[in-house]
């Protein structure tokens, strides 16, 4: 085998893009959150724990590749990041509501009015979607400057009102998306503009959910009462 070969792989192997490894799970106090599925443009590259007080924790998101998005000429372009990751609340408590936030920093130039007023050149938006409902959800024309934009899904209680099944294990999707729609050439500069994400954040808060006894604990208790009642009728006979 010629002497090179070896150098050659070794270069091509160098040559390849990265791979980014899954971020570990997360675990809360009472919640575990992981197994994540990457969709969209970039990678989920890290999930950090910014806060957790045990009723509501605020987990930090890293998307590797970041979230830019620029726009010179007539080209729509759109970029989407998100991830699904499963829900797995501990015993004893459930997820009461979930809010996707960030900062969408924003940069605007030689841009006509009517982009803004009936083009809607430059959009935005957020989603929450998850095992039995799809209500946060947060899309507007984009801000003329940097922004802290949330959404926001109430669980229990709220519309869905349901302890039992967000007391158990669900999955969960969130995005944020940037969009810039096309135009048409206009006179004089060309106008340009550019949208990123930051600091997103996921706040999640948990209620405690009273505990339902098994069958075997009610006929251990009405056991216990019918002997109390036998016992208490012997004293008085």
């Amino acid at each position: 085998m010629p002497f090179y070969r070896p150098f050659v792989a070794l270069a091509l192997l160098m040559a390849l893009p990265p791979a980014f490894a899954v971020p570990a799970d997360v675990t809360l106090s009472h919640l575990t959150v992981g197994n994540y599925r990457d969709h969209g443009d970039g990678s989920l590259s890290a999930v950090n724990v910014i806060s957790d007080n045990g009723r509501v924790a605020v987990l930090g998101l890293d998307w590797a590749g970041g979230t830019l998005l620029e726009q010179t000429d007539n080209q729509g372009v759109y970029r989407g990041h998100g991830f699904t990751a499963d829900f797995t609340p501990a015993a004893g408590y459930a997820v009461s509501s979930i809010t996707l936030s960030g900062y969408l920093e924003m940069e605007r130039v030689n841009q006509p009015p009517e982009f803004d007023e009936w083009q809607n050149w430059l959009r935005y938006s957020q989603y929450i979607l998850g095992d039995g409902f799809a209500d946060g959800w947060s899309s507007n024309s984009a801000p003329g400057e940097d922004t802290l934009l949330s959404a926001t899904v109430e669980l229990t209680p709220g519309e869905h009102d349901d302890l039992d099944k967000f007391s158990k294990p669900f999955f969960v999707e969130l995005v944020t998306n940037s969009q810039i729609n096309g135009y048409s050439p206009v006179p004089g500069p060309a106008p340009y503009a550019s949208m990123m994400w930051r600091d997103v954040t996921v706040r999640i808060e948990m209620v405690p959910v009273a505990a339902v006894p098994e069958p075997g604990t009610w006929m251990m208790l009405l056991a216990g009462l019918a002997g109390i009642g036998m016992a208490t009728r012997r004293r008085q006979s």
